[in-house]
This record gives C-alpha cells, structure tokens and sequence, in this order.
C-alpha cells in the first residue's frame, strides 16, 4: 500500500511537471523591439565641397576679387534668374542645362588656371555641380562661395547683417545724404539706409558712375 501511493505521487509530480513544461512552452516568443535606423544627416554643399578638395573662400575674400581681372564669377543658376541680376562681370553657365550652357562657356576661351568663384553665397549644389564639371573638362583653379549669400535684386548687391556690421565697424559705411564720398573707390562701400530702400539704390547708382564698383546696400536696422 505505501510503495502504491509512493507510486501515485510521483506521478502526480510528473503530470504536474509536463503541465508547467507545456504552459511555458505554449508561451509565444517575446521579439525584439527593432530599432528604428538611425539615418545620417544629408551631406552639405561643404561637406561634398571638402570630399572633393574644392576650396571654398568666405566673404572678405569674394569682396577684394569683384573687380580683379585674374578672377571669373561663374553663375550656375538659370538664366531667367542671372538676367535678373548678378554679381559685376559674371558668366552665367546653367547647371540644370549644363549640356547646352558648356559650348557658349567654352567659347569664351577661358585659360583652363584662371581662378573660378561659383555661387553667390548660397548652400547651392547647382554651383557645386558646375565645378565638377569644369573639373573634369581641365579647369583646375576652382573655388566655392557659400555663406552668407549675396542678395541679387535687380543688379544691386544686398548684404546679410553680419557683413553688413563688419563693414559698418570698418567705416566703409556711408548714407544716402553722404556727400563727402569716400577716396579709394577699390575700397567696399555699404550704402545704409533704414527702411527706404529707393534711396539706398540711388546712391549705389551715384557710386557705381563715380567709378566704385564694390557697393553694396542694406536697408535694415544694424
């Protein structure tokens, strides 16, 4: 009698033991959580400008090289834009129509080492694009011009306030009233009028026929 009951006992334990077995083996699988990817930032027109070992060359140096003979402005936008205005002495050369802008660009029988700008201050891949090209065609001394963009209204050179304050503390700031006009006409002038933009041009229009070719305006409070 006691080795029987022994006996059902044990078996009890056993059905009790396949019983749990099964329940946790009846359990569905915890997945994972996966992970959302992490997607890289987008590259920068500098980013791709660093990769490629193009240049790119600030403000201060677009400025001293407006009315240098030895340098070529190159404007990568379209043509309905560069008609509208552009930085003095640029060549226009349409990226998006690079195929049919190139034979024009190539006629003017540019020196494949005269140093090219491309852009007019802007994070722009038309204007990177555009050095790439000449690149690959043998123009070697390229150079790119992002920030802080050049504003283009018409033909007249509008600054950011940044560059606007440096010229202010540089005292190459004049008003629109200004008479006494400053004596080295090389030198980069802003024309500072807040608010009234039609004098602002006036004057830039007075400076440009005195023989001043580095003008710019700005119309907002510094």
């Amino acid at each position: 009698m006691r080795n029987f009951l022994i006996a059902i006992m044990i078996t009890s334990l056993f059905l009790v033991g396949c019983a749990t077995t099964s329940q946790e083996a009846a359990k569905p699988a915890v997945k994972p959580v996966a992970k959302a990817a992490v997607k890289p930032a987008p590259k920068t027109v500098a980013d791709r400008a660093m990769e490629n070992n193009l240049p790119i060359v600030n403000f201060d140096y677009v400025v001293k090289q407006l009315d240098n003979p030895n340098v070529l402005f190159v404007d990568a936008r379209p043509s309905r834009l560069f008609a509208k205005g552009h930085i003095p002495g640029a060549v226009n050369l349409e990226s998006m129509k690079y195929e049919k802008s190139y034979p024009a660009f190539a006629a003017l029988n540019i020196p494949k080492d005269k140093e090219l700008i491309f852009g007019i201050g802007k994070d722009c891949p038309l204007s990177f694009n555009d050095a790439m090209n000449l690149r690959k065609v043998g123009y070697t001394n390229l150079k790119l011009y992002i920030k802080p963009a050049i504003c283009i209204n018409d033909g007249y050179l509008q600054l950011e306030k940044k560059e606007a304050l440096k010229l202010q503390k540089k005292g190459l700031m004049i008003t629109p009233t200004e008479t006494n006009l400053p004596a080295n006409k090389k030198a980069p002038i802003m024309i500072y009028s807040q608010g009234d933009v039609k004098a602002a041009l006036s004057k830039t229009d007075e400076l440009r026929k005195a023989g001043y070719k580095k003008v710019f305006y700005y119309t907002e409070s510094l």
